[in-house]
């Protein structure tokens, strides 16, 4: 599956490509299973499955980078794109604009996360990894976030479609 304009993620190509199994998996951030495609965080051991709509709206973080292919007709370039979910998203890095959060391109945490980080990093350091505590905040934290995108997500699905028609004058 790729996207035909790599500016703006749409429109999905290639759909016919999708395995049968993945139109079968239940999406952790809306809960559906059976309403689209899911893909899985790129985590090794990570099964955790979402629709790239929900994981845009939660703000999850997708690493997107250009690959150069040479082949028999010259060189070409793609775009190779890997989601991570919220538990996996690599540190440090960019979330995507608009999502739950609220973090723009240029910050790699929502707001009140940044104390988390640096209580996580400090635990790192000081080699014993994560507290129970520190695991317990983040996962309430993580719960949030995505209670949050569903909502929003349900709302959408609820809102009847903005239509606009035009109105010519009789004159």
């Amino acid at each position: 599956v790729c996207f035909a304009n790599t500016v703006f993620l749409e429109p999905i190509d290639s759909i016919e490509h999708i395995p049968p199994a993945r139109w079968k998996l239940t999406c952790y951030i809306c809960k559906q299973r059976g309403s689209g495609a899911c893909i899985q965080c790129h985590k090794a051991n990570c099964y955790t499955a979402f629709h790239v709509t929900c994981a845009q709206q939660a703000g999850l973080y997708m690493k997107m980078e250009p690959v150069r292919e040479t082949g028999a007709n010259g060189t070409s370039f793609s775009v190779r794109k890997t989601a991570y979910c919220d538990i996996h998203t690599p540190p440090g890095s960019a979330r995507p604009l608009g999502g739950v959060g609220g973090a723009s391109m240029g910050s790699s945490h929502s707001e009140g996360e940044a104390e988390d980080e640096e209580d996580v990093a400090g635990a790192e350091e000081d080699g014993k990894g994560w507290s129970s505590e520190r695991a317990k905040r983040a996962k309430a934290k993580s719960r949030l976030k995505m209670k949050r995108a569903r909502k929003i997500l349900a709302e959408r699905r609820a809102a009847a479609p903005v239509v606009s028609v035009p109105c010519i004058p009789p004159h």
